[in-house]
């Protein structure tokens, strides 16, 4: 009924060595040896929102969050503002713009019905990937975790008629 407002505490420049702990998370859990953050100095506050609390880090330029983990979990995410940054980070799921509009923005998962095939061999059950727009392939709107096991069965059989959630969306 009534929705609290998020509270996110000040931001605090992350040590050279926490980043470098970071960094190399990173490179390790998105299989991106090649990754390094823009700017030497990333930040990092605490947030806590009615569903979740953790830790959202963000580069020195603008303060844009890039990256963000759950309290109790070591999974790093990442935002859309860093995948537009490093468009390799993250295999990408296609589709409408209808979907896009009138559905993830609205808060709403990604369902099969609404995917565009062929999908990767990357694109696995808890594999953290992007959502993005067929008509702008490269550019993702939205990050999310594949919950589907076996998405390349529908690069032949099509995806018509078929129902599920294909991705969770985090952010």
């Amino acid at each position: 009924m009534f929705k609290k407002e998020p509270r996110v505490k000040a931001l605090s420049n992350l040590k050279n060595s926490e980043r470098k702990k970071l960094q190399s998370r990173i490179q390790t859990q998105f299989h991106a040896s090649e990754f390094k953050f823009e700017s030497n100095t990333i930040k990092q506050t605490n947030f806590v929102s009615i569903v979740s609390q953790g830790t959202i880090y963000t580069n020195d330029n603008g303060n844009i969050p890039i990256f963000f983990k759950e309290k109790h979990s070591d999974t790093i995410y990442p935002t859309v503002f860093a995948c537009w940054n490093e468009p390799t980070l993250l295999p990408i799921i296609l589709t409408h713009t209808v979907v896009i509009e009138d559905h993830i923005f609205n808060g709403a998962n990604l369902m099969i019905s609404g995917t565009i095939p062929p999908f990767s061999s990357d694109l696995k059950e808890g594999v953290i990937c992007g959502i993005a727009n067929m008509t702008s392939p490269n550019v993702v709107i939205a990050v999310g975790v594949v919950e589907m096991k076996d998405l390349t069965q529908y690069n032949t059989t099509g995806v018509l008629g078929k129902s599920g959630v294909v991705v969770k969306v985090v952010h």
